[in-house]
């Protein structure tokens, strides 16, 4: 039971690490963007960390001072970045640009309110691709 438990963690943190790149490379993406886009692409992504992210962190009982390899942001698979720091460069990101284009409430009700219309919405909306849940 042991050996399955720590295969499971680790399965957890590999899908969360690839949650955490698939945010990052996607906001990068947010400036070449219009601003009804870029809104709708960051509430996308927004969804995608709440489930992605949030919800397994909780559900997995991790803090934000596991490690994680995440290529994508540190350059190489050998360093590794806190969860804290990885949520800066993803989350905090996509929360200053819903506060400079002033819909941080839509991303804060996303992150924080359980609503299961809007889960049935978003579920409906986001690509295949990006979900790892």
């Amino acid at each position: 039971m042991g050996l399955f438990n720590f295969l499971k963690a680790g399965g957890e943190r590999i899908k969360l690490a690839k949650t955490f790149a698939l945010i990052y490379s996607e906001e990068k993406t947010l400036s070449s963007l219009g601003i009804d886009e870029m809104k709708s692409k960051t509430l996308d992504l927004v969804y995608v960390a709440k489930k992605g992210i949030v919800e397994r962190m909780e559900r997995e009982q991790m803090s934000m001072i596991h490690k994680l390899s995440i290529p994508a942001i540190t350059g190489s698979s050998i360093n590794t970045i806190t969860i804290m720091q990885a949520w800066k460069l993803t989350i905090s990101r996509l929360l200053e640009i819903s506060e400079m284009y002033d819909f941080e409430d839509e991303v804060k009700q996303i992150l924080f309110e359980e609503q299961l219309e809007l889960e049935k919405k978003m579920e409906s909306i986001i690509p295949l691709s990006w979900k790892n849940w």
